[in-house]
């Protein structure tokens, strides 16, 4: 489901950096993006991984540039950005990179250390990516910024709190700022998926209810994108889960929730 539209159509892009783009989402959105005449400024923490990226996307015709770029390091994210931006200015700006974790098989704890990590990257990771181009933006009075969080976002989960945390900052916080920058005519859509297929997404333990490919992820993600919306959830029905397990009191959402697998492996 996507929200309407509030205001016209972005321009299409013509240049496009995307972080995380070594896998899953980030990769497809990359390839799905790599056409003729587009720029690609792409980065991971992953070098091989990144590069196999960049070839498949220059085999359809795009100008690729990638760069090893931890979202954590905020000084390295900025560099990274204002150096692309010194080539070309940036029209699509897609905050990705993510990492997952969770409860253990027998309910073990989420660790601290996992927790910051979530938070760290999850959550800061997207406002260091967004901060040095959002003022960009506004000052040219022309852009988009995408911020890929995730449907578990909308509701607390007993297998993964700090993930389903994390998410939650990086909506809300998107939601903000597709507010606050509206009238200087930058375009903030947060993306929230349901189940794609990913590595992250098949080391959860249990069934992965209305699993659908990355590549079909990222045509979705590209249409909401280019139609300007304020939000974007896929599939349908986790927009709907959530707001129906809302309205029940509490304990019976969460019984509910709890019969579901626990157990994830570490994102590394």
């Amino acid at each position: 489901m996507e929200s309407l539209t509030l205001f016209g159509r972005p321009p299409v892009p013509e240049t496009i950096a995307i972080t995380g783009a070594s896998r899953g989402i980030g990769r497809a959105l990359a390839i799905e993006y790599a056409d003729a005449g587009r720029t690609l400024f792409l980065s991971a923490r992953k070098r091989e991984r990144l590069q196999d990226t960049a070839e498949d996307c220059r085999a359809f015709g795009a100008a690729v540039e990638t760069a090893v770029v931890d979202v954590t390091d905020a000084d390295a994210v900025r560099s990274w950005l204002l150096d692309a931006e010194a080539v070309k200015p940036i029209d699509l700006l897609i905050a990705n990179a993510g990492v997952s974790s969770g409860t253990g098989p027998n309910r073990e704890p989420e660790t601290e250390a996992g927790l910051q990590k979530l938070f760290d990257v999850n959550f800061q990771g997207v406002v260091n990516t967004i901060q040095p181009i959002m003022p960009l933006m506004a000052e040219r009075k022309r852009g988009q910024i995408a911020l890929i969080t995730s449907a578990a976002g909308y509701r607390g989960v007993p297998q993964s709190p700090g993930y389903a945390a994390s998410k939650a900052a990086a909506r809300v916080y998107g939601e903000g700022l597709r507010a606050y920058l509206a009238e200087d005519g930058v375009f903030i859509t947060v993306v929230s998926p349901g189940y794609v297929e990913t590595d992250m997404s098949g080391r959860l333990a249990g069934p992965r209810p209305f699993l659908i490919s990355a590549e079909k992820a990222a045509r979705i993600i590209r249409r909401g994108l280019a139609a300007g919306r304020g939000d974007i959830v896929f599939p349908f029905a986790f927009r709907l889960v959530p707001l129906a397990v809302s309205l029940l009191p509490a304990r019976f959402g969460d019984r509910l929730l709890r019969r579901y697998p626990y157990g994830i492996a570490e994102d590394k």
